[in-house]
């Protein structure tokens, strides 16, 4: 689902013009097939009207002609293609290579998305070893002698895949094993291959290489250095369904999730004197990497994840509104479009269903929507559009969030200090009143079921007490009296 940030007229002009450069940059579109490109092209007739629409508000601007000559050409372009964005490292089949430090595991799932730029066969991608991959290694990602995937494991031989790599195509590409388990391989969210029962997977290795030589197993050549790009790599220290790989293929991680091991987006390495240095882990485990052979030019922008956005979301907020959280949002035009789920999740991570608003499934015209959230968690509510094709197909928006503390009751004592009695007024959303000491000694307590509560306290020597007031909600307030 495509999210664009801002809802003026310029903004939405130059989010087009920055998509159509990417777009002509990273020229993938001669491999569509016929269908596709139909399929594209009917998308971009609706960008007629958002174009002459933009043009008549910004013509008069000379800074803009650029852009607009550039938007006449993108007529010719299928401006649903979003290329996904970021930063790949590059590697250049000689000595490049990225070492990481790692955990040893009993399950895993490694992934990457990979763009060969040379030769397909013999390379290594990805190998668990302890320092030496051409002699003490596992886990491994690589291609054999014709260029197919392979999933290695030490003690349960390898899984070779189907698919034949081409030069200048990203793939994603997982692998996932488990002590007791299969071994098992994944190209682009679908299982080309498992191996039999491993009973131990070897913990002998304390890091991970990326792009370096290795050396050969039982029937395959030792790889080489990998010529090309490698972007996105997740380690989990489970092994993750076929579901959750497909599913999550092209999904920015938080750092946060559960089982998550390692992340490295490659969007935020580190230079110094013009050399590609420390990679940085996004999740909470810190595993910083480090590069070895590289520069600043091998830092280069991806487009590793392109898919087909049927949904054009203008912005989605939240905001609190008296005790509710109130959900807004605009799209500008839906393909196929079923519906919202709108999810729900107190930390950012497990998020739950709240709520559905169905969708106008094909329209080009501007559609608002709204939810109401009767009842937002005390706290930080954090908020998710799940938008869902008739197709099953779906998109996660960006998360916002509302922060809501359920208000204290507002009750009242007299007089402070006090000789005889002790008046509570406005109690009405009042559970219950307990009064201790300056020793933190319980003395009386109080279920309340009125408006008011009076306390003879005649009987209190003189000191200081602590009420302590517990409201319907559950909010617990305390306030200090004298005696």
């Amino acid at each position: 689902m495509k999210q664009i940030s801002n809802q003026s007229i310029q903004q939405k002009h130059n989010v087009i013009y920055d998509r159509v450069s990417k777009a002509i940059q990273t020229g993938r579109f001669s491999s569509y097939t016929a269908a596709k490109k139909q399929a594209l092209y009917k998308r971009l007739k609706r960008r007629v009207v958002l174009f002459f629409t933009t043009i008549l508000f910004t013509l008069l601007n000379f800074n803009n002609i650029k852009k607009y000559f550039l938007l006449v050409f993108s007529f010719c372009l299928p401006l649903s293609i979003i290329a996904q964005s970021g930063q790949a490292l590059d590697f250049d089949g000689i000595d490049d290579k990225v070492v990481t430090p790692s955990p040893t595991y009993t399950a895993y799932t490694i992934e990457a998305w990979v763009k060969f730029q040379g030769s397909t066969a013999n390379k290594n991608i990805i190998v668990y070893t302890n320092g030496n991959p051409t002699t003490q290694f596992s886990h491994q990602i690589r291609t054999n002698n014709n260029g197919n995937f392979v999933h290695y494991v030490y003690g349960a031989s390898q899984v070779i895949g189907t698919t034949t790599a081409s030069v200048g195509t990203w793939y994603h590409v997982a692998i996932t094993a488990v002590n007791g388990g299969n071994v098992r391989l994944f190209v682009n969210g679908t299982e080309e291959g498992q191996s039999a029962t491993i009973a131990t997977l070897w913990t002998g290795g304390n890091e991970l290489q990326v792009g370096t030589n290795g050396g050969s197993i039982s029937g395959l050549s030792a790889p080489g250095f990998l010529n090309g790009n490698v972007d996105d790599i997740r380690i989990w220290n489970n092994a993750r369904s076929q579901t959750e790989i497909n599913d999550n293929k092209c999904i920015s991680l938080s750092g946060l999730e559960a089982n998550l091991v390692a992340y490295y987006p490659f969007d935020n390495v580190t230079t110094a004197n013009g050399t590609a240095n420390e990679i940085q882990d996004e999740s909470s485990n810190s595993y910083h990497g480090t590069s070895s052979g590289m520069d600043n030019s091998d830092i280069v922008t991806s487009s590793s994840c392109v898919v087909v956005l049927p949904v054009e979301l203008i912005f989605f907020n939240a905001q609190l509104q008296d005790q509710t959280s109130l959900l807004t949002w605009q799209t500008v035009s839906e393909e196929n479009n079923r519906g919202f789920e709108i999810e729900r999740s107190a930390n950012g991570i497990g998020f739950e269903k709240i709520g559905f608003v169905k969708g106008n499934g094909t329209t080009v015209e501007v559609t608002n929507y709204n939810l109401i959230d009767e009842s937002p968690i005390n706290g930080m509510s954090y908020y998710r559009l799940k938008q869902m094709d008739f197709d099953g197909q779906f998109e996660y928006s960006k998360t916002v969030i509302v922060e809501y503390q359920i208000r204290s009751t507002e009750y009242r004592i007299y007089p402070n200090p006090v000789q005889d009695e002790l008046t509570i007024t406005n109690t009405e959303n009042v559970k219950n009143i307990v009064i201790y000491n300056a020793l933190g000694q319980l003395l009386r307590q109080f279920t309340i079921n009125n408006s008011q509560l009076s306390i003879h306290v005649s009987d209190l020597p003189k000191g200081i007490y602590i009420l302590k007031v517990q409201d319907i909600n559950g909010v617990i307030t305390t306030q200090q009296f004298l005696k």
